[in-house]
């Protein structure tokens, strides 16, 4: 169907081998002895390919079964899902950028309605 390509099948692979090691190895995770987590690394590519294939959602189910928006001429790349709003605020909290997330919010507070499709 298009939603990923080749190169998002390599980062699933990775990051599934990756969740694989940790949770197979919680132990040593717990105890130091565990190689470096890659997290900072790691957690972006996850988020842009949750972001890809939620937008591919909105674009390909969600508006082209909806009546109302069916006829209607949208930009795919300027669809933002909900929870790609939401991910990127526990992003910028996981990796210790408290204020980025702060004015995500803020942004998105601000004007919720832009969240949703019209």
């Amino acid at each position: 169907m298009d939603a990923i390509d080749d190169d998002d099948e390599r980062a699933i692979r990775e990051l599934t081998l990756e969740r694989n090691r940790l949770a197979h190895e919680l132990r040593k995770v717990v105890g130091s002895s565990y190689h470096h987590l890659d997290f900072e690394g790691l957690f972006p590519k996850l988020l842009a390919l949750v972001a890809k294939i939620d937008r591919w959602w909105v674009v390909n189910v969600d508006i082209e079964t909806d009546p109302e928006l069916m006829d209607e001429e949208i930009d795919a790349a300027s669809v933002v899902p909900g929870s790609q709003i939401l991910l990127q605020v526990l992003a910028e909290v996981a990796l210790g950028k408290d204020e980025k997330a702060w004015a995500l919010y803020r942004e998105f507070m601000a004007n919720p309605a832009s969240a949703q499709p019209s």
